[in-house]
């Protein structure tokens, strides 16, 4: 243990430079560790619920999450707000128009014998009364966590996903249309089976990012993009992302998607997660690898204010034993 505490701190402390200009800061911690949680911006504050916390202990002693964070960006400061109704990880969490959503996740520990509970209804956290508000369900067969989540417009877009940790992922894309409180089951379906994978919406086009195919080994590195303009037209295969990574962080900065950490790493050494930091431009539909991060991780919630990238938690091993409080912020054109 103390190597391995060694081991995480000079990962911590060295950097590498990096290609692009980049750079990477550490900043407050969140209130408390976790990982596997899902987090969107609201204006210069960064919202991040749900999740697991195990104390240093990994599987199967965790402790599912209700706690409501956010993060001041022009104060450096994590503050308290109201919990989320129930106990929750791996939630599809998103903005729109300003309001916090909860559009999907799981419950209940996930380990043998003890079955998941499907949050099938969306939930928006109205801002002037501190209170949740639960909306309309998902249709029967539908509701899931650990998904790709886009916004375009007023809809939210949500991509593959998993009904239970380590089980069969899924190919089902939904819609969710926030004006209406409706649900729309698209008839695209993803070329293949995904969880614990990355989206983003570029303009028009909603990016379907890597992830795994149910068990924490089987992690891909495809890259799909459906056009929001014509969702009835089949997914497009793009440029493969270098690193296959299944819980991964990824946000979309102007034209580029950013991919930090995520898990499966075959090497011994590495407590299973990894520390790449890959980004691909839409334009050119190719990646770059860019300075990893400064501590691998996976799990950890990754969200964009004004060209910075601040990523929350996460946890240095794919156990989850090693969950963080860690708060970093990554400058795509440096200045940190």
């Amino acid at each position: 243990m103390f190597w391995l505490l060694l081991s995480l701190c000079w990962l911590s402390l060295a950097a590498e430079p990096s290609p692009t200009g980049s750079c990477w800061k550490q900043v407050s911690p969140l209130l408390a560790r976790r990982a596997h949680h899902s987090g969107a911006a609201i204006g210069n504050k960064i919202y991040v619920l749900g999740g697991m916390a195990t104390q240093g202990k990994g599987y199967p002693n965790i402790t599912l999450l209700d706690t409501v964070e956010y993060y001041d960006t022009t104060t450096d400061q994590w503050s308290s707000t109201t919990p989320f109704p129930m106990k929750i990880h791996h939630p599809n969490v998103a903005a729109v128009n300003g309001e916090l959503y909860v559009v999907g996740a799981l419950s209940v520990k996930p380990k043998p014998g003890n079955g998941t509970f499907l949050v099938e209804n969306a939930y928006k956290l109205d801002f002037k009364t501190n209170t949740w508000k639960a909306l309309s369900s998902m249709m029967a067969g539908t509701g899931r966590g650990a998904s790709a989540v886009g916004v375009y417009g007023n809809v939210v877009y949500i991509a593959g996903g998993s009904q239970s940790v380590g089980k069969t992922a899924m190919d089902m894309v939904c819609t969710y249309d926030t004006v209406a409180d409706k649900w729309t089951v698209l008839p695209a379906k993803l070329p293949e089976i995904r969880d614990h994978v990355g989206g983003a919406v570029i303009d028009d086009t909603f990016y379907v990012v890597a992830g795994r195919k149910g068990l924490q080994d089987l992690v891909q590195n495809s890259v799909y993009a459906m056009d929001l303009k014509a969702p009835e037209k089949k997914w497009v295969k793009l440029a493969s992302m270098p690193t296959a990574r299944g819980s991964l962080s990824v946000v979309a900065v102007g034209k580029k998607i950013y991919t930090f950490g995520g898990e499966g790493n075959p090497d011994n050494t590495s407590q299973g997660v990894f520390p790449q930091t890959e980004i691909y431009d839409v334009e050119k539909d190719s990646w770059i690898q860019d300075a990893p991060m400064r501590t691998p991780k996976h799990g950890a919630a990754a969200v964009a204010i004004d060209g910075t990238i601040y990523i929350a938690g996460g946890s240095a091993s794919r156990d989850t034993r090693l969950d963080m409080n860690m708060t970093e912020i990554y400058k795509p054109t440096g200045g940190c």
